[in-house]
């Protein structure tokens, strides 16, 4: 039997005993502080996987979440509209009216500038309604037809073109008017409506404005370095005279008050018209000796008619009914033109027997009695 060994038998000194003895707490006192590392670092990776499973739990969510919300690609018929709008941009005036001397845009011109941007986006326009709101034929030495018409129309986006579309036709509707002595009335109008249609919905700019036509007082008329002569003469209640002084008297004219009219020509050149003034009495009485007795054109006329009373038909109709002589405006002399605009200018017994006219007597154009040839 192996004898079993024992300290005692081994003769140690008191310093090995000592020895041993600190040899064996040093090895117990390290296993254990690498068993509370070992725990520490299992806790630290625990702790760290279990944030990154919190993390990936709050990705997914957000995952779910920008999917939930993604922009689903669109383009309908109002994408269309704006692509080609932004496409368009201005259109240049390209025509000048010689009778009423003015430039405007033609329909050539935008639609040249148009239709190009129009078919990129998809769209095709179709006509869809139609109606007459006013036709009349103007009696004279020549008689013409005029015409209000209004037209519906309607956008249509290409079905190649739509991706998610929620709408693919937009409708619209646009006036138009024209006048003519034959049979181009109507055409004139529908050519109006359809410029109008292009301008309004894509929002092109051509500088064509109603307001500031041949029939509408103009106050951008600049000299000298932008100078506005005639500021005390803007007086929209009052028809303006144009005066064509000698060279020699522009001081004279301009001190009275009269601004200087320019033509815009093509190119962006002016060309000079004369001076104006409001049409007053005692405008009259300061510019009587430039003002020609005879000025008083016909066109003028109308312009006159439109921008003051009730236009060329009512007055007319006044003139045929209460005039000594029974004739309408294109059958007046110039002189008997100008008489008429300075008597009603100072309104007073003609300007009062044609307020009681319009009240009491004016026959409007209805269209049911009106016959339509087409």
């Amino acid at each position: 039997m192996r004898k079993q060994t024992r300290l005692d038998d081994f003769d140690l000194s008191e310093n090995q005993n000592d020895e041993v003895t600190t040899t064996i707490k040093t090895k117990a006192k390290t296993k254990a502080k690498t068993k509370a590392t070992l725990q520490n670092e299992l806790s630290i990776q625990k702790k760290m996987a279990d944030d990154l499973v919190e993390i990936v739990d709050h990705q997914s969510k957000l995952i779910e979440q920008l999917e939930s919300q993604k922009i689903v690609e669109k383009y309908d018929v109002v994408d269309a509209i704006n692509a080609a709008m932004s496409e368009i941009g201005i259109v240049a005036k390209d025509g000048l009216n010689g009778h009423q001397k003015y430039n405007f845009t033609t329909e050539f011109a935008l639609l040249a500038k148009a239709q190009p941007a129009i078919a990129r986006a998809g769209l095709a326009v179709e006509r869809k309604g139609f109606k007459v709101l006013h036709y009349e034929n103007i009696k004279g030495n020549r008689s013409k037809w005029h015409v209000a018409i209004l037209v519906e129309y309607v956008w249509v986006l290409s079905a190649s073109r739509a991706i998610n579309a929620n709408k693919t036709e937009l409708t619209a509707y646009a006036l138009g008017s024209g006048e003519d002595s034959q049979d181009k009335a109507i055409a004139k109008a529908q050519t109006m409506a359809y410029k109008y249609l292009m301008r309004q919905t894509f929002a092109i700019p051509t500088g064509d404005d109603p307001d500031e036509s041949a029939n509408s007082y103009d106050d951008s008329n600049v000299l000298n370095g932008g100078f506005k002569y005639g500021i005390d003469q803007k007086d929209t209640n009052h028809p303006l005279i144009t005066i064509n002084p000698p060279f020699a008297d522009k001081d004279k004219v301009k001190a009275l008050g009269a601004y200087a009219k320019f033509d815009e020509l093509p190119g962006g050149k002016k060309n000079f018209v004369g001076w104006e003034f409001a049409d007053t009495p005692e405008n009259r009485e300061k510019f009587k000796q430039w003002i020609k007795k005879d000025e008083m054109s016909i066109d003028d006329f109308i312009i006159w008619c439109e921008k003051n009373h009730d236009g060329i038909h009512a007055i007319d109709q006044f003139l045929v009914k209460h005039s000594k002589s029974g004739k309408s405006s294109d059958q007046c002399t110039s002189a008997e033109l100008f008489d008429f605009v300075a008597v009603m200018n100072l309104k007073n017994g003609c300007f009062n027997k044609y307020q009681e006219f319009m009240k009491n007597e004016y026959q409007g154009f209805p269209l049911d009695d009106v016959e339509v040839p087409f």
